[in-house]
């Protein structure tokens, strides 16, 4: 039996969800809310009906799945209505902005607790990332002592709508870009964020309040472990791409993933690049049939919404001035 989704909204990574869709049998787009320009593609495409609103298509429609990709700042809501309507969700990254949001996700999800809540945190799908996380849970390093993130990309603001670059819709570059190494470390050593300290910065358009391009987090972890994250949108266009790394450094050696994706590890056993990585995950796919199946899916209802708690705190965080200690969700 096929899964239906609703999509509401083609925004930022619903390229993701079309390539989950187009690769599973299994899942079928059924209607498509807030499809703008797109919704006669998408109805010749999949045969989608095309709505207007969300709560016109959650009423109309007998779906399983309920896919988000808006504008930040109008995800929280729409979240907020599929739980509503006892629904599976999964959203893009950040799955709300607004901390009463995420509260109410929180007490929703409580009310169903058999509704699953997801998020795009594609790097959970990723090879090297994969890689980084079968080694350091099997033990490869040790004990995780610290470790370090970077998410760079180019501005690109010839070709990016106006909000990317306005906190007030986006959310600001922590939860809108760093969210994904920041979940992607707590899947990786298995240690949940205490507390953080951070500062973010304005280096390009002084004139503009709402506008980041730099950051900075420095995180406490369990186990007396600690973390640096680092943001910014300055990689000159000679590096012909993002710049995004992870490292994690053990009693026993050290792990990392280069910018060019390649995985490198030294310990006892081993000096150099690993190749046999795992394949390729679609994370979305990966949601929509495990949730409908009873199974726990790579992206759980627990991390989509811890993950958030500690974007969202590292921001207030970074807007405080002042170390903050990160609530359990």
């Amino acid at each position: 039996m096929a899964v239906n989704v609703g999509l509401v909204g083609v925004e930022q990574h619903v390229p993701h969800v079309f390539a989950g869709i187009d690769e599973s049998d299994e899942i079928e787009l059924v209607a498509v809310a807030r499809a703008g320009a797109r919704a006669e593609e998408l109805k010749g495409k999949y045969g989608a009906r095309i709505y207007d609103d969300h709560a016109t298509m959650f009423a109309q429609e007998r779906l399983d799945v309920v896919a988000v990709c808006l504008i930040p700042v109008d995800q929280g809501r729409v979240v907020i209505d599929a739980l509503e309507a006892g629904l599976h969700v999964t959203a893009d990254k950040p799955l709300m902005i607004a901390q009463e949001e995420l509260d109410a996700t929180a007490a929703l999800v409580r009310q169903h607790p058999d509704c699953k809540v997801g998020q795009l945190f594609t790097l959970r799908g990723s090879p090297g990332y994969a890689k980084l996380r079968e080694i350091v849970r099997g033990g490869g390093i040790g004990d995780v002592v610290q470790s370090y993130g970077l998410r760079s990309a180019l501005e690109k603001r010839a070709q990016r709508a106006p909000w990317f670059f306005d906190e007030r819709l986006s959310g600001g570059p922590i939860p809108d870009l760093l969210i994904h190494d920041i979940d992607a470390l707590r899947w990786i050593t298995g240690l949940e964020y205490t507390h953080v300290l951070a500062r973010e910065s304005n280096f390009a358009r002084p004139d503009d309040p709402y506008y980041r391009n730099a950051g900075q987090l420095f995180f406490l972890q369990e186990q007396n472990a600690t973390a640096i994250m680092e943001h910014h949108r300055l990689v000159s266009p000679a590096f012909a791409g993002m710049d995004c790394r992870m490292k994690v450094v053990g009693t026993d050696g050290q792990v990392e993933i280069t910018a060019k994706g390649e995985v490198i590890l030294y310990n006892s056993d081993h000096a150099g690049q690993v190749t046999d990585l795992p394949t390729l995950q679609n994370v979305f796919a990966d949601f929509t049939i495990k949730a409908c199946s009873g199974q726990e899916p790579l992206v759980d209802t627990a991390s989509a919404l811890q993950s958030m708690q500690v974007a969202l705190t590292a921001k207030a965080a970074a807007e405080a001035d002042t170390l903050v200690a990160i609530p359990q969700i």
